[in-house]
């Protein structure tokens, strides 16, 4: 399972990145923001919290709504990630 979290601060194939939908952008969720970075964690809603994709799909679907997918590049960043999780009882 890959759970997900999107990033909104980016100026559906298998096989290329999707380009942002208007819609979707136009109504995109949002759970936090940090500084100019909005995120949509997608273990707290019921329409994605056991939405199962790969790497490349669960991209897609943050690109559709005009934003990315988060690569954990650092232990810190992870521990900010488990801290999250645990907070929300994940």
């Amino acid at each position: 399972m890959l759970i997900f979290l999107c990033v909104s601060n980016f100026a559906h194939s298998l096989t290329s990145l999707s380009l942002p939908k208007k819609d979707l952008c136009a109504s995109r969720k949002l759970h936090y923001k940090i500084g100019k970075n909005g995120y949509y964690v997608s273990w707290l809603e019921s329409k994605t919290r056991n939405l199962f994709l790969n790497w490349l799909d669960a991209r897609n679907w943050c690109r559709d709504r005009c934003m990315d997918l988060v690569s954990l590049e650092s232990p810190l960043e992870m521990a900010v990630v488990r801290e999250l999780m645990k907070k929300c009882k994940f």
